[in-house]
């Protein structure tokens, strides 16, 4: 009896609502449908016709780009941009590899998931990262992004800097952002 009259008062009623709100906000983030972390986070993409890098929040490479297709496909692929300095100097940053998903695994993602795609290389899932391939931006040969190969071709990122600099891995900035 004590309990119903505890529910009832307004602190009851206070920490049952609080209860719901809290049910309803996990039952909704966990089950959303998305099969990827969400992602909305600004990434710079790289536009395969033109070599132009640009800032997208968009979804899951290759994206659409100004420039039209690239081989029959979207030219927009994600580019990871790195400095050896300072990356809020434009000049001072670099591609060091750009990364696309490989068609089948794209389109096997329902078209209202694709905003879940992340940087595979930061971690996540392994299906992912195995449908992701990366390569230079001036040339090579696609090649799986959890393949030797790739693990070579990061690793030679690390060259590009003398002495007692230090690479970085640049953050893209807000979409609009001068940069």
């Amino acid at each position: 009896m004590a309990f119903t009259k505890w529910m009832r008062s307004p602190i009851g009623v206070g920490v049952a609502a609080c209860c719901l709100v809290g049910a309803l906000a996990s039952f909704y983030f966990t089950s959303s449908g998305s099969a990827f972390p969400a992602y909305s986070n600004p990434q710079w993409y790289y536009d395969l016709n033109n070599g132009e890098v640009f800032v997208s929040s968009d979804v899951c490479p290759p994206i659409p780009t100004k420039s039209g297709p690239h081989d029959g496909a979207p030219a927009g692929v994600h580019a990871v941009l790195f400095s050896c300095t300072d990356c809020s100097d434009e000049k001072a940053r670099f591609v060091g590899y750009i990364e696309t998903v490989d068609a089948e695994f794209r389109a096997s993602i329902p078209p209202g998931q694709l905003n879940g795609w992340y940087n595979p290389l930061a971690g996540g899932s392994d299906s992912i990262l195995a449908a992701t391939r990366i390569r230079r931006p001036d040339a090579g040969d696609w090649v799986a992004a959890d393949s030797e190969e790739a693990a070579a071709l990061t690793e030679s990122i690390n060259q590009k800097c003398t002495g007692d600099q230090t690479l970085i891995r640049c953050p893209a900035p807000a979409p609009g952002v001068v940069h």
